[in-house]
């Protein structure tokens, strides 16, 4: 069995949970054969699937958002680029699905989450399983109606897909085809080299891990400064505008994930995210959630930080100033408890569909 990952390009929570789903994939089916199709940063990719024999495709199968940085959203470049990319689709498909035939290995198609997907998977007639917290359609709708063809055109593929395995946080996604719920989707965290996690013991503060994801950020090192009784950790060095003299942050090594750190860490600055949000609540770490316009998405997942999490909500203004609340109490509304079995689960309705077929 060839399993053919159509993930999104939009940034890396997509790729970082399809890292903890294939991870238990390949541990109960070793014997498949596995193929990640997507131009998210080849490094990050590396490190995320690390450990697992990918086959990497570099096919990018959607635009979702153009963005200048991690919060915002440039609704005319969106435009223009769905324009682009849904002209040169047809070529694409034809190209990958000769690939794919060529190995000569039946495929089953997961869609994380680009609607074209359904297009590859009728070309090649093979099964499609969909999973995610939200649809394109569902981003689009709160945007003008230059983009009623396209929300028609994407719902209509999300409705030919077998099975959507829905994730937590998720928006309405009312694609009519079966479902299976899953818990909080979150990879298996790795030791921290010696030399780290040896500097992080030295240092005597509480660490704040910032992490907006791979659109990035910008922030002055003066921010800093104004919470010299914390150490902030941060994955990206282009995040600060120079942080070589800064003597109150670190950089976390490339060779570790978020979700590494977080068992170490007091709080987390993020935007609305949710891989960052799964692994933080798994980690019982107190979220900062910075305020981000123009998606959707950002107010279900803040509707279930609510009803799981612990957290502090910064405007844009408050996060770029520095006014993080690290002094604030921790809000604390959930009265639920959500598993940490998404990845597994996942996995295994994977597995319980191809044997039934």
């Amino acid at each position: 069995m060839l399993i053919y990952l159509c993930l999104s390009s939009h940034g890396y929570g997509h790729a970082a949970r399809q890292a903890a789903i294939f991870s238990e994939l390949y541990r109960l089916r070793p014997d498949w054969q596995y193929v990640v199709s997507s131009v998210v940063d080849y490094e990050f990719l590396n490190l995320a699937f690390n450990g697992i024999p990918i086959i990497h495709r570099r096919i990018k199968w959607d635009i979702g958002t153009v963005q200048d940085n991690a919060l915002t959203v440039d609704i005319e470049k969106t435009l223009y680029e769905l324009n682009n990319f849904y002209l040169k689709l047809p070529e694409i498909l034809i190209e990958e699905s000769d690939w794919i035939k060529s190995q000569n290995n039946n495929p089953l198609i997961i869609g994380d989450i680009p609607p074209s997907a359904s297009r590859l998977a009728s070309l090649l007639t093979a099964p499609l399983i969909w999973m995610g917290n939200f649809g394109w359609d569902n981003i689009y709708s709160s945007y003008d109606n230059r983009f009623s063809e396209y929300i028609s055109n994407i719902s209509d593929d999300y409705s030919k897909g077998n099975i959507l395995i829905r994730f937590p946080f998720s928006m309405n996604m009312n694609w009519k085809i079966k479902e299976h719920k899953v818990g909080l989707v979150v990879s298996q965290k790795k030791i921290l080299p010696n030399k780290f996690l040896a500097n992080l013991e030295s240092i005597k503060k509480k660490f704040i891990l910032i992490s907006l994801g791979g659109m990035g950020f910008k922030l002055s090192k003066e921010t800093f400064s104004k919470w010299r009784d914390f150490h902030f950790l941060i994955n990206r060095e282009n995040d600060i505008n120079d942080c070589s003299d800064i003597e109150n942050v670190s950089l976390l090594p490339r060779s570790l994930c978020l979700i590494d750190v977080m068992p170490y860490c007091y709080r987390v600055i993020t935007k609305p995210g949710f891989s960052t949000f799964c692994e933080a609540i798994s980690c019982n770490l107190g979220i900062h959630v910075v305020e981000r316009k123009y998606f959707s998405e950002a107010q279900f997942l803040i509707e279930g930080l609510k009803k799981y999490g612990s957290f502090r909500l910064l405007s844009e203004e408050s996060f770029y100033n520095g006014n993080w609340q690290l002094d604030k109490e921790l809000r604390n509304e959930h009265n639920s408890i959500i598993k940490s079995d998404g990845a597994l689960s996942s996995a295994e309705a994977v597995i319980s569909y191809i044997e039934e077929i």
